[in-house]
């Protein structure tokens, strides 16, 4: 997960956010996730969080739980789900 994080921040994307003037880092965790992107949210005053999803269904929500719509629940700024 950390890898691909990683892999993501030096995107070509990425590059075109940062050289607009955007400050902009990725966050990898383990652990308590929710807690950890709100708690960095909150310690960072961010404006914007972005966060993937992959859409799942019902049933492997139920089962695995599921961190986008927690983000969204609690987080200190707007948040915006990409789905991959």
């Amino acid at each position: 997960m950390r890898r691909l994080a990683e892999h993501l921040f030096k995107s070509s994307d990425a590059k075109k956010v940062k050289a607009a003037g955007v400050r902009c880092r990725a966050l990898g965790s383990e652990g308590p996730t929710v807690e950890h992107i709100v708690r960095e949210a909150q310690d960072q005053r961010v404006d914007l969080i972005v966060i993937g999803t992959r859409g799942s269904g019902a049933i492997e929500r139920t089962l695995l739980g599921s961190v986008s719509p927690g983000v969204v629940a609690h987080a200190p700024c707007p948040v915006t789900m990409v789905r991959w």
